[in-house]
């Protein structure tokens, strides 16, 4: 599977194009992240967002997909939402995070907070999860049905919680590249910074 997409790719496919079909459309990227058993998930993922995928890329209402009533979600919500407990990877997660994927735990297609019910015994993801967010809805996290008592008062606690001095850092600093009009791919923009190689790895959301 992978070599056949380095095929595509040199022959000039495009990452972020949409299916034409009005039942299903979705994107190279959504699709290879909703796909929990795929062979070589990881490699495939980062290879489409080192290709330009666009991690927040996702299929809504437009002329072109007159029959698509419910948008689809973004490309790390499909990977959550489908991902099989045993299977999750926090590398897949903490890669489309590094390239700029959009987390809520709010009302949205970036919201994660109805799919974690499964994973609700991984602290590991919840963290990551908040800590990577740029917004909280209090009050829907406290009216969500899908978790548990305790899992909600840990997230709800972080949403009203101040953050660590470092966390704020790393979100305005990202939140400036990604709002930048230069629109330069997050990773790349990161890569240029004149830092330690540990704190563009921090900002990066890789395993530090």
């Amino acid at each position: 599977m992978i070599r056949l997409l380095y095929l595509f790719l040199a022959f000039g496919a495009d990452t972020n194009e949409e299916t034409n079909e009005d039942v299903e459309c979705i994107t190279p990227l959504i699709l290879a992240c909703q796909c929990s058993y795929l062979r070589n998930q990881f490699n495939i993922v980062k290879c489409l967002l080192e290709n330009d995928a666009k991690p927040n890329q996702s299929v809504a209402n437009n002329p072109q997909h007159h029959h698509q009533h419910i948008p689809f979600r973004t490309p790390l919500v499909a990977y959550i939402k489908h991902a099989q407990e045993r299977r999750l990877d926090m590398r897949i997660i903490r890669l489309l995070i590094g390239y700029g994927a959009r987390i809520s735990f709010s009302r949205g297609r970036d919201s994660v907070l109805r799919f974690l019910r499964r994973f609700q015994s991984n602290p590991h993801l919840i963290e990551l999860l908040c800590d990577a967010a740029y917004c909280f809805h209090p009050s829907y996290i406290a009216e969500c049905r899908e978790l548990d008592e305790k899992t909600k008062e840990e997230i709800y606690r972080r949403a009203t919680t101040p953050r660590t001095l470092k966390t704020i850092a790393r979100k305005q600093i990202r939140a400036y590249i990604f709002d930048s009009p230069m629109k330069i791919r997050i990773d790349r923009a990161i890569q240029t910074l004149d830092l330690p190689d540990f704190l563009r790895r921090y900002l990066l959301f890789e395993n530090v």
